[in-house]
Protein backbone atom coordinates (compact mmCIF):
# COMPACT_ATOMS: atom_id res chain seq x y z
CA UNK A 1 0.00 0.00 0.00
CA UNK A 2 1.60 3.37 -0.99
CA UNK A 3 2.05 5.72 2.15
CA UNK A 4 0.56 8.70 -0.14
CA UNK A 5 -3.15 9.41 -2.04
CA UNK A 6 -2.81 11.22 -5.13
CA UNK A 7 -6.47 11.27 -5.27
CA UNK A 8 -9.74 11.10 -3.62
CA UNK A 9 -10.75 8.22 -5.96
CA UNK A 10 -7.20 6.06 -4.60
CA UNK A 11 -8.72 6.73 -1.46
CA UNK A 12 -11.87 4.65 -2.27
CA UNK A 13 -10.08 1.85 -4.22
CA UNK A 14 -8.01 0.98 -1.18
CA UNK A 15 -8.33 -2.62 -0.81
CA UNK A 16 -9.57 -4.09 2.59
CA UNK A 17 -10.19 -7.36 4.24
CA UNK A 18 -13.39 -7.95 5.69
CA UNK A 19 -14.39 -10.60 8.49
CA UNK A 20 -14.33 -13.28 5.34
CA UNK A 21 -10.82 -12.21 4.35
CA UNK A 22 -12.70 -11.12 1.19
CA UNK A 23 -11.06 -8.22 -0.42
CA UNK A 24 -13.63 -4.68 -0.97
CA UNK A 25 -12.51 -1.26 -1.85
CA UNK A 26 -12.95 1.02 1.14
CA UNK A 27 -16.12 2.74 -0.78
CA UNK A 28 -18.26 0.01 -0.12
CA UNK A 29 -17.75 -0.01 3.71
CA UNK A 30 -18.21 4.13 4.13
CA UNK A 31 -18.89 7.09 2.53
CA UNK A 32 -15.75 9.37 1.42
CA UNK A 33 -15.93 12.72 0.50
CA UNK A 34 -13.45 15.33 0.68
CA UNK A 35 -14.57 18.57 2.43
CA UNK A 36 -13.01 21.39 4.38
CA UNK A 37 -12.01 20.33 8.25
CA UNK A 38 -14.21 21.85 11.02
CA UNK A 39 -12.23 24.32 12.89
CA UNK A 40 -10.94 22.55 15.84
CA UNK A 41 -7.96 25.15 17.33
CA UNK A 42 -7.70 29.26 17.14
CA UNK A 43 -4.26 30.84 16.26
CA UNK A 44 -3.67 34.41 17.32
CA UNK A 45 -0.09 36.27 16.59
CA UNK A 46 0.46 39.43 18.38
CA UNK A 47 -3.23 39.68 18.72
CA UNK A 48 -4.59 38.55 15.35
CA UNK A 49 -6.18 35.54 13.62
CA UNK A 50 -3.64 33.64 12.22
CA UNK A 51 -2.93 30.24 10.65
CA UNK A 52 -0.61 27.40 12.61
CA UNK A 53 0.79 24.30 10.88
CA UNK A 54 3.42 21.68 11.00
CA UNK A 55 5.19 20.29 8.44
CA UNK A 56 5.67 16.30 9.19
CA UNK A 57 8.95 14.37 7.94
CA UNK A 58 8.37 10.87 6.50
CA UNK A 59 10.98 7.43 7.30
CA UNK A 60 13.85 8.16 5.26
CA UNK A 61 13.49 11.73 4.36
CA UNK A 62 16.33 14.46 4.29
CA UNK A 63 15.59 16.57 7.52
CA UNK A 64 18.17 19.36 7.10
CA UNK A 65 16.75 19.63 3.33
CA UNK A 66 13.56 19.96 3.93
CA UNK A 67 13.51 22.36 7.26
CA UNK A 68 15.94 24.97 5.19
CA UNK A 69 13.59 25.08 2.12
CA UNK A 70 10.26 25.51 4.24
CA UNK A 71 11.92 27.91 5.99
CA UNK A 72 13.40 29.74 2.87
CA UNK A 73 9.82 29.25 1.84
CA UNK A 74 8.18 30.81 4.23
CA UNK A 75 10.62 34.24 4.66
CA UNK A 76 9.90 34.88 0.94
CA UNK A 77 6.20 35.66 2.23
CA UNK A 78 7.27 39.34 2.60
CA UNK A 79 3.55 40.61 2.73
CA UNK A 80 2.39 37.65 5.08
CA UNK A 81 3.75 38.04 8.78
CA UNK A 82 4.98 34.81 9.82
CA UNK A 83 6.85 33.70 12.85
CA UNK A 84 9.01 29.97 13.84
CA UNK A 85 8.13 28.17 16.43
CA UNK A 86 10.34 25.25 16.50
CA UNK A 87 12.46 23.92 13.77
CA UNK A 88 13.76 20.17 14.40
CA UNK A 89 16.52 20.85 11.47
CA UNK A 90 18.27 23.80 13.70
CA UNK A 91 18.51 21.03 16.39
CA UNK A 92 19.11 18.12 14.77
CA UNK A 93 22.65 20.49 13.00
CA UNK A 94 23.57 21.85 16.59
CA UNK A 95 23.56 17.77 18.20
CA UNK A 96 24.93 16.90 14.29
CA UNK A 97 27.73 18.56 15.03
CA UNK A 98 28.32 17.55 18.57
CA UNK A 99 28.47 14.39 17.52
CA UNK A 100 31.25 15.49 14.86
CA UNK A 101 33.34 16.49 16.82
CA UNK A 102 33.37 13.77 19.76
CA UNK A 103 33.91 11.41 16.38
CA UNK A 104 37.15 13.75 15.50
CA UNK A 105 38.09 14.14 19.26
CA UNK A 106 37.97 10.27 19.56
CA UNK A 107 40.22 9.50 16.15
CA UNK A 108 42.73 12.22 17.40
CA UNK A 109 42.99 10.91 21.04
CA UNK A 110 43.27 7.83 19.76
CA UNK A 111 46.01 8.55 17.14
CA UNK A 112 47.95 10.47 19.99
CA UNK A 113 47.43 7.55 22.61
CA UNK A 114 47.94 4.54 21.08
CA UNK A 115 51.87 4.96 20.27
CA UNK A 116 52.72 6.07 23.93
CA UNK A 117 50.91 2.23 24.88
CA UNK A 118 52.32 0.22 22.21
CA UNK A 119 54.99 2.21 20.61
CA UNK A 120 55.74 3.68 17.37
CA UNK A 121 56.52 0.80 14.93
CA UNK A 122 54.76 0.06 11.29
CA UNK A 123 52.26 -1.51 12.25
CA UNK A 124 50.64 0.74 14.60
CA UNK A 125 51.57 3.21 11.71
CA UNK A 126 49.05 1.23 9.52
CA UNK A 127 46.41 0.90 12.37
CA UNK A 128 46.67 4.58 13.05
CA UNK A 129 46.25 5.52 9.11
CA UNK A 130 43.26 3.03 8.68
CA UNK A 131 41.33 5.83 10.94
CA UNK A 132 41.36 8.39 8.24
CA UNK A 133 41.00 6.08 5.09
CA UNK A 134 37.99 4.41 6.69
CA UNK A 135 36.39 7.78 7.22
CA UNK A 136 37.13 8.92 3.59
CA UNK A 137 35.93 5.76 2.48
CA UNK A 138 32.98 5.85 4.60
CA UNK A 139 31.64 9.60 3.81
CA UNK A 140 32.62 8.81 -0.03
CA UNK A 141 30.57 5.72 -0.43
CA UNK A 142 27.72 7.18 1.39
CA UNK A 143 27.89 10.72 -0.81
CA UNK A 144 27.50 7.77 -3.87
CA UNK A 145 24.92 6.20 -2.40
CA UNK A 146 23.26 9.85 -1.76
CA UNK A 147 22.58 8.64 1.43
CA UNK A 148 21.79 11.94 4.22
CA UNK A 149 24.36 12.42 6.92
CA UNK A 150 22.35 12.36 10.09
CA UNK A 151 22.60 12.07 14.00
CA UNK A 152 21.71 8.25 13.47
CA UNK A 153 24.63 7.94 10.69
CA UNK A 154 26.93 9.45 12.80
CA UNK A 155 26.05 7.62 15.75
CA UNK A 156 26.64 4.26 13.59
CA UNK A 157 29.81 5.42 12.03
CA UNK A 158 31.43 6.01 15.54
CA UNK A 159 30.44 2.94 16.99
CA UNK A 160 32.23 0.81 13.19
CA UNK A 161 35.15 3.26 14.16
CA UNK A 162 35.67 1.95 17.92
CA UNK A 163 34.98 -1.52 16.33
CA UNK A 164 37.90 -0.96 13.55
CA UNK A 165 40.36 0.07 16.34
CA UNK A 166 39.64 -2.11 18.56
CA UNK A 167 40.28 -5.57 15.96
CA UNK A 168 43.45 -3.25 14.76
CA UNK A 169 44.66 -3.41 18.06
CA UNK A 170 44.09 -6.61 18.77
CA UNK A 171 45.85 -8.07 15.26
CA UNK A 172 48.60 -5.30 16.03
CA UNK A 173 49.29 -7.43 19.30
CA UNK A 174 48.75 -10.71 18.28
CA UNK A 175 51.27 -9.85 15.20
CA UNK A 176 54.12 -8.23 17.64
CA UNK A 177 53.62 -11.95 19.48
CA UNK A 178 54.03 -14.04 16.89
CA UNK A 179 57.70 -15.34 15.55
CA UNK A 180 56.64 -16.34 12.41
CA UNK A 181 54.15 -15.70 9.46
CA UNK A 182 52.29 -19.64 10.03
CA UNK A 183 52.45 -18.88 13.39
CA UNK A 184 50.57 -15.26 13.30
CA UNK A 185 48.15 -17.11 11.08
CA UNK A 186 47.41 -19.67 13.28
CA UNK A 187 46.77 -17.62 16.16
CA UNK A 188 44.64 -15.76 13.47
CA UNK A 189 42.15 -18.38 12.74
CA UNK A 190 41.33 -18.67 15.97
CA UNK A 191 40.89 -15.60 16.83
CA UNK A 192 38.40 -14.74 14.18
CA UNK A 193 34.78 -16.24 15.60
CA UNK A 194 35.57 -13.94 19.00
CA UNK A 195 36.13 -10.93 16.16
CA UNK A 196 32.96 -12.17 14.39
CA UNK A 197 30.55 -12.65 17.14
CA UNK A 198 32.21 -9.17 19.19
CA UNK A 199 31.03 -6.93 16.08
CA UNK A 200 27.69 -8.85 15.58
CA UNK A 201 26.71 -8.26 18.82
CA UNK A 202 27.40 -4.86 18.52
CA UNK A 203 25.72 -4.28 15.57
CA UNK A 204 22.36 -5.73 17.11
CA UNK A 205 22.74 -3.81 20.34
CA UNK A 206 23.11 -0.56 18.98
Amino acid sequence: VEKTFSSLQSIKKLPLKNASRTLLPFESLAEISKKTKEVEKFVRLNGKEGLGFSIKICDGANIFQICDTAESLIQTKKDVENIILYNQGKEHKKLLKDISFSVLESALLAIMVLPFLFGLSKNLVVAILSIPFSVFGTFSTLSFLNVAIDVYVLAGFSIGLGLLLDNALVLLEIAEKSLTKELFFQTLSTMIPSFISATITTIFCF
